[in-house]
């Protein structure tokens, strides 16, 4: 049962503890990229009478004719994501950075990172146990390859090849919820 604070008639259900609720760390294999001008409507929160409604977006974004989203192969034991403020007192805004790592220096991740390094663009990214997505990255506000990746092909027998790079983007809120279908080919 939700908790009610004394002080007003809001319920708590965020406080609420569930029994057998996954409450996992980190984020999931799943990461898709949408460069800015793959996208012909990028959707937005509609602010409603929740609060969850500030970073909510519930309308699928609408891409351009041929273009769809690009999987991101990363690793979930070397990938992350944080948020914290950023600038002068009362003109605060969330840095939120991206750390992934996409194990072997393929050509698919390769071009990937390839198609990141000079554009801006959006990241749909799910968290551990989630349905729904984090995005990082607005109108306005698009996320961009934070420089200092790199690409190796591991030393010896036991180092880890792959590819580790980072994307940055300034928010108003620490990310957005993306509730609807993933964008397909654009029509």
């Amino acid at each position: 049962m939700p908790e009610t604070s004394p002080y007003t008639s809001v319920v708590l259900e965020g406080l609420s503890f569930v029994d057998g609720l996954e409450n996992t760390s980190g984020i999931q294999e799943d990461a898709f990229l949408i460069p800015y001008d793959y996208i012909k409507t990028l959707q937005v929160p509609t602010p409603g009478t929740t609060p969850e409604s500030l970073i909510e977006i519930t309308t699928a974004h609408v891409l351009n004719t041929g273009k769809s989203v690009i999987p991101l192969y990363t690793m979930f034991e070397k990938s992350e994501l944080e948020s914290a403020l950023s600038g002068e007192p009362y003109s605060h805004v969330w840095m939120t950075q991206v750390k992934f790592f996409m194990p072997q220096p393929g050509e698919q991740n390769s071009v990937n990172l390839s198609i990141l390094k000079n554009r801006r663009f959006i990241i749909l990214i799910k968290r551990t146990g989630a349905t729904n997505y984090i995005q990082i990255g607005t109108q306005g506000l698009y996320a961009k390859l934070k420089a200092g990746g790199k690409l190796s092909f591991g030393m010896g027998p036991t180092g880890a090849p792959g590819i580790e790079f980072q994307i940055e983007a300034p928010g108003v809120h620490p990310f957005l919820v993306y509730t609807a279908t993933l964008p397909v080919t654009g029509t």
